[in-house]
């Protein structure tokens, strides 16, 4: 069973909830919850405006640059390694097209993503 996430959704209430009392007008606080909702570039939250850009774009070029990416099968111990490396793929490609909303962010990625993608595709070959 596929739990789906909804980090990005708890952690916008949870913002609210800390900005509400805050001296931010409530514009910049509506603002700061949207990129938060929006951060993750899922199908229902796309981002729309720079801002809410730049936080999902951001957050997708962290994939490239952390070890934490390639071992994330380590935090889903139910799914082989092969199964593992299908996945890694399939979300390296969505964040391949992620980062396409800011191009100078894809520019910086570009050698990190055709790594990353050698190494997992290097794993299917030696199968």
């Amino acid at each position: 069973m596929r739990v789906k996430l909804s980090h990005h959704l708890d952690s916008a209430k949870i913002a609210a909830k800390i900005l509400k009392d805050s001296v931010m007008d409530d514009s910049t606080i509506n603002k700061i919850v949207r990129c938060i909702e929006r951060h993750r570039n899922s199908e229902e939250y796309r981002p729309e405006t720079i801002e809410e850009r730049i936080v999902a774009v951001a957050d997708t070029y962290s994939h490239f640059i952390s070890i934490f990416y390639l071992t994330y099968f380590k935090f889903h111990p139910d799914h082989s390694i092969e199964e593992m490396v299908k996945l890694d793929k399939e979300k390296l490609e969505r964040d391949w097209r992620d980062l396409q909303m800011v191009p100078e962010a894809a520019k910086l990625a570009k050698n990190k993503y055709e790594v990353l993608k050698e190494m997992l595709e290097s794993y299917e070959q030696d199968r």
